[in-house]
């Protein structure tokens, strides 16, 4: 578990509470974090761009003080659950800063003085990224962007050809690969490591945090976002180990085609990334910086 909070991954999500206003999910949002730094060793504290409903933390431990990391996240479970929808995630001060002097696709735009609602003390401030690193970080992730989304186009092009042969578990089984690699590739872009999974629920909540529009891929509603992966999970085994598993026509037409239009919104990690901006800056193929 350890090594999950150091590489940033591990995060605890509060209880959603009544729909509150936005001065009052300020004001709760304030007091949350004051009552945070009291019982938990922390240096800073970045708060993410706006997603939806969702407030995101960026929670940096403390730089001189250690604190054991199941207590840590035992506290942070607690402190949650009467809190206005918050998600944590809880991020070393080394390795932010690590991070953020070489540029990172994710933390040099989240982590700069301007996301930054708690500061300890000066001692505790992290170094911001400069903008020609964070503009190389962004930038050279195209590459990696169009390599990736090209696998996934050749397993949907396989799909609807099994589709019209008929061969849906099969066909299903190539859509739990494309679902895959599109969490995959949100991981090593936003988080900067490759996530060796095949659990498509685990690679959903892991990258979420840095992406949060993978949570609906097949449906606004949590529940039927899950049922649909689930049922790709089960294709996925059914497929390799089980010689009578089966699966609807309706719903694997259903899942591929909720596939295609997120596959098509590839805009969506273009405008996240700031890359449209960036690019019109420097030309279509962009700058190349020096370190």
């Amino acid at each position: 578990m350890t090594k999950d909070v150091e590489e940033g991954l591990s995060k605890t999500k509060a209880v959603p509470a009544k729909a509150l206003t936005a001065r009052q999910k300020e004001a709760a949002v304030k007091k949350f974090v004051k009552l945070l730094v009291t019982v938990i060793p922390v240096s800073c504290i970045f708060r993410c761009r706006p997603a939806g409903q969702t407030i995101r933390l960026i929670v940096v431990l403390d730089k001189f003080k250690y604190q054991v990391i199941d207590e840590t996240k035992r506290i942070l479970s607690f402190i949650t659950l009467d809190q206005p929808e918050v998600e944590i995630l809880y991020q070393t001060y080394g390795l932010l800063n690590d991070h953020l002097t070489r540029g990172h696709a994710f933390y040099s735009r989240e982590c700069d003085s301007s996301q930054c609602i708690y500061l300890k003390a000066e001692a505790h401030q992290l170094p911001e990224t400069p903008e020609e690193l964070i503009e190389e970080a962004m930038l050279n992730t195209e590459a990696y962007l169009n390599m990736v989304f090209a696998r996934i186009n050749d397993f949907m092009e396989t799909a609807t050809e099994l589709i019209k042969s008929n061969k849906l578990t099969l066909a299903a089984f190539m859509l739990h690969q494309s679902c895959e690699q599109l969490y995959r590739l949100v991981g090593l872009v936003f988080w900067g490591k490759e996530i060796r999974s095949h659990q498509l629920p685990d690679l959903r909540k892991t990258v979420s945090f840095y992406f949060p529009e993978v949570r609906q891929i097949f449906h606004e509603k949590e529940r039927k976002e899950l049922q649909y992966l689930a049922l790709l999970q089960s294709s996925y085994l059914g497929f390799r180990y089980e010689d009578d598993f089966s699966v609807e026509l309706d719903d694997v037409v259903y899942m591929r085609d909720k596939l295609v239009e997120w596959v098509e919104n590839y805009d969506l990690l273009l405008n996240h990334l700031d890359l449209r901006e960036i690019k019109s800056k420097h030309g279509p193929t962009g700058s190349q910086h020096q370190r």
